[in-house]
């Protein structure tokens, strides 16, 4: 009986279409992401009116975003990231004046969208939206904790005795002090 070589078949690598990034980095992108980001938050406009009135209006512009830069140089936003993040063997930055220049453009966003949100160029819904998920800003949130007497609880934190902690936790609780167990430290040997 002949024995059958056994063949492995290679997969075919297709290309995925549509548009194909270049990753290479190149000086000149410092300045330009700088150029692409330093835009004014809005333009100042006259408008005459259907009574032949001249009036002063306030364009917001667009405001700029990362992934726009990206594309207009041909890169995708996370080979941004990584021109900002890359690092020499040494620890230090490779592209210093790249990922210098992404932080200054992460102000001007920053600028831009609270000048046009203050001046009514974006609607609130959108500066809000946009200053969560862009600016990573978040709302304030306070908690207080009250004990059983609807009074504040007081914080333990670890400049207490145990026994102030404990009296603490026991005034939380509601306790008045007469049934908590007193806490003893060990006796270093």
């Amino acid at each position: 009986m002949a024995t059958r070589k056994k063949t492995t078949r290679k997969k075919a690598t297709r290309k995925k279409p549509g548009i194909h990034f270049n990753s290479k980095y190149k000086s000149e992108f410092a300045q330009r992401i700088l150029d692409f980001f330093s835009i004014p938050a809005g333009t100042w406009e006259h408008v005459e009116n259907a009574k032949g009135e001249v009036q002063v209006i306030r364009r917001a512009n667009d405001l700029p975003l990362y992934e726009s830069f990206a594309r207009s140089i041909g890169v995708s936003h996370a080979t941004l990231l990584n021109w900002t993040h890359a690092s020499n063997p040494d620890g230090s930055l490779k592209y210093p004046e790249f990922a210098a220049a992404y932080k200054a453009c992460k102000d001007d966003q920053t600028r831009i969208l609270v000048e046009n949100g203050l001046q009514g160029g974006y609607t609130p819904s959108f500066a809000i939206f946009t200053a969560k998920n862009i600016l990573g800003w978040r709302d304030a949130q306070v908690h207080e904790h009250h004990n059983r007497g609807n009074r504040p609880a007081q914080a333990i934190t670890d400049k207490m005795t145990p026994q102030e902690a404990a009296a603490a936790y026991a005034e939380t609780l509601g306790n008045t002090g007469s049934n908590v167990v007193s806490i003893k430290q060990k006796k270093a040997r």
